[in-house]
């Protein structure tokens, strides 16, 4: 919601800014990279499918300034190099401003050509700190939820319950890493062990073995910063081993959507 109501001033503004072209347009060109193949897939469909929307919104209460907006969408497949090229080919087609919906690490190459060209650039999902920070780019606006701030929230929950130490599972994607290490610098500082930390291909449909690992260990809490396997950045207390008095004690996992204590953390891309 907050990137649809952007959406419509940020048009606005670019097609006052380049009266001589986009004025002489039919539409009002507006660029989205998305992910349709790869590990951003499961959240850049979504976000995808609501830009569209809002371009519908917008365009059935007359459009923006008179013009309707047309999307030109393009797959990224979540490569920073293709993203860039993907961006510099909107450029060239004519789109007044660009919306990406990958990777973060893709976001952050596309961003090379919108500082280079003077686009309006926007990411309504990607959550990596660095996309405002490394690169100095006035044309560039990040409405997702930071990592800085999942991380806090996820402070905040730890210390509520009183975890001790924590197991963190991850991918092994630049972008999984860079969150995982942040998340350790936090909990470190805080006092709060890092147990466990273990990572899950890229691609991986099951992290039951990586769970059982972190069944022996009480009062552990489970911090998750893979985007594609268990749902993105979670945590819960750790299952008590199942004990029967015909059979030795065996661990059980629990499926997570139902176990008590799992709380979810905002989270991206």
């Amino acid at each position: 919601m907050t990137a649809i109501r952007i959406l419509p001033a940020l048009v606005a503004a670019a097609i006052l800014a380049c009266a001589g072209t986009a004025g002489a347009q039919d539409t009002v060109k507006i660029g989205v990279i998305t992910d349709r193949v790869a590990s951003a897939k499961f959240y850049a469909e979504p976000v995808s499918r609501g830009v569209e929307l809002g371009a519908k919104v917008i365009n059935e209460k007359g459009g923006i300034l008179g013009k309707k907006i047309e999307l030109i969408v393009e797959d990224d497949q979540n490569k920073p190099d293709v993203s860039a090229a993907k961006a510099r080919k909107l450029v060239d087609d004519g789109v007044i401003a660009i919306v990406s919906n990958t990777g973060s690490p893709a976001t952050q190459q596309a961003q090379t050509v919108s500082l280079e060209t003077k686009t309006p650039h926007l990411t309504p999902a990607n959550s990596a700190d660095f996309l405002t920070t490394q690169l100095d780019n006035p044309y560039f606006f990040q409405t997702g939820p930071l990592a800085s701030i999942q991380l806090g929230t996820l402070m905040a929950y730890t210390k509520s319950r009183g975890f001790k130490q924590v197991a963190i599972v991850r991918d092994n994607s630049a972008l999984s890493q860079s969150f995982a290490d942040s998340f350790k610098q936090g909990l470190e500082k805080a006092g709060i062990k890092v147990a466990l930390e273990e990572v899950i291909p890229q691609g991986a449909t099951s992290a039951v073995a990586t769970r059982l690992l972190i069944v022996p260990m009480p009062s552990t809490v489970r911090v998750t910063t893979s985007p594609g396997t268990s749902g993105g950045s979670s945590s819960r207390d750790a299952p008590r081993p199942h004990s029967s008095p015909r059979q030795p004690p065996l661990p059980q996992v629990p499926d997570p959507s139902t176990s008590p204590g799992r709380t979810t953390v905002p989270r991206e891309a």
